[in-house]
């Protein structure tokens, strides 16, 4: 399988694998990314003895690599930092920089450590789509063993009774729904574009088996916002990277493929509940509290409001890092939100959140960062780093991504990786003989 050759050569790459601590560093970077659907003190281990080894190899380390790209690559941890010296919560802001800190540490670890290419990146890739469909396999088997266990016997009727769905899935690895999906439809954008590249049919057989294995966990997560993602990647994005003779034909497909799942969707009752009444009951106003149900969360949007009232008490530079949640709960309690004040929830959405800290003089920086890496994707048409960020921007719609430390650990991570491997050439990955 010329994947794995592609492998091989990555590793005895003269130009940034000559030593055998080279190679240790990249065998350890590979299990930096393989690590990131499992707990995150799996990635704090593998991270700390990558930095032990780069130190152990100090000679070869390559400052000269750093430069503006690096600083562009750490200006979300700059704003939160600024936003440091004027918080009314200096201990909360402290912490929430602690968290933040891989977004300023790895920009400048990574490319003096190894040279970030394309053809050192896309195996890396590779890397967190086989981990994750290692994680969706054994939840699948943790899930068929439970059945049987408890039933006798395994029936469609039970898998999609609802009892397996979303957090109740993803509990036996110990990570939220939310973020295993996260990164699971990141590994299947990664090998969506391998079997996109690949010409031979027998090279996408297995491509074909992953996005299957892939797709079905997808299906047993339930995350809307990546769901939603997915699906703008598939309508939107990908026709623009295929050739122009199989664009209608992609169309087709994907309409035809779209109409599958609507339906699926539609004759399953916990899915057609999720993706309808309680997607509209998120989004949907209550009316003057006499909806507020004790046994669920409140709606998105009340807390939202929330938080837009919040924005307007300090316009121009926000409240400062580590005030969001603080001001929240007096506004929770103010308007009757009990439940989200009791959980010290936050907004529920970055763009508010980064407004609620640094005004809309942040928002504004928060976008234009964003708006960079977007432009260097499109620059160099990486389909898989503009997809990396389209999931991001629609997943800050309804999460903090950048508060937690499994979204920050994954946005760290591979918007440095993908971030240096496209800024030196610009260059479309076709044209870096990936492997085919």
């Amino acid at each position: 399988m010329k994947l794995r050759n592609f492998y091989i050569q990555s590793f005895y790459d003269g130009q940034c694998c000559n030593t055998s601590l080279s190679r240790l560093k990249l065998i350890l970077l590979h299990g930096l990314v393989a690590v990131l659907p499992l707990h995150i003190a799996y990635s704090n281990i593998v991270l700390g003895c990558y930095i032990m080894v780069s130190l152990i190899d100090y000679k070869d380390l390559r400052f000269r690599s750093l430069g503006v790209k690096t600083l562009l690559l750490q200006g979300i941890f700059y704003l939160s930092a600024f936003g440091y010296w004027y918080s009314s919560h200096p201990h909360e802001a402290g912490l929430y920089l602690e968290r933040q800190l891989l977004i300023l540490l790895l920009p400048i670890i990574l490319p003096i450590s190894l040279p970030l290419t394309l053809k050192q990146v896309y195996p890396l890739l590779m890397t967190l789509a086989l981990s994750c469909v290692l994680a969706i396999l054994y939840l699948f088997t943790n899930m068929l063993l439970l059945i049987h266990e408890h039933f006798g016997t395994v029936t469609a009727n039970v898998m999609l009774s609802g009892a397996f769905f979303n957090h109740r899935f993803s509990a036996a690895l110990g990570i939220h729904a939310g973020y295993l999906s996260l990164y699971t439809v990141l590994g299947l954008i990664v090998v969506i574009d391998l079997y996109r590249i690949q010409s031979m049919l027998v090279n996408k057989i297995v491509p074909w088996l992953l996005i299957v294995i892939l797709s079905t966990g997808m299906f047993f997560l339930a995350s809307r916002n990546t769901s939603i993602a997915l699906l703008i990647i598939l309508a939107l994005v990908i026709p623009f990277f295929i050739r122009t003779q199989r664009r209608i034909y992609y169309l087709l497909i994907t309409v035809f493929i779209f109409t599958g799942l609507a339906l699926t969707v539609y004759y399953t009752p916990f899915l057609k509940d999720r993706f309808s009444a309680q997607l509209i009951s998120d989004i949907k106003p209550l009316k003057g509290g006499s909806e507020i149900n004790f046994q669920n969360m409140e709606p998105r949007i009340e807390r939202w409001k929330c938080a837009w009232d919040i924005v307007l008490k300090a316009p121009v530079w926000g409240h400062g890092t580590g005030d969001e949640i603080a001001q929240l709960k007096q506004a929770y309690h103010q308007k009757g939100l009990f439940i989200s004040e009791l959980y010290d929830l936050n907004a529920h959405n970055t763009y508010l959140s980064m407004a609620i800290k640094h005004g809309f003089a942040g928002f504004i920086a928060f976008l234009m960062l964003m708006f960079v890496y977007v432009s260097w994707a499109l620059r160099a048409r990486h389909f898989i780093y503009l997809s990396f960020l389209l999931v991001y921007l629609i997943g800050f719609y309804t999460e903090n991504l950048l508060d937690t430390n499994k979204g920050i650990v994954c946005f760290a991570l591979l918007n440095t990786l993908l971030g240096y491997s496209v800024i030196p050439s610009a260059a479309p990955a076709k044209a870096l003989n990936l492997p085919s």
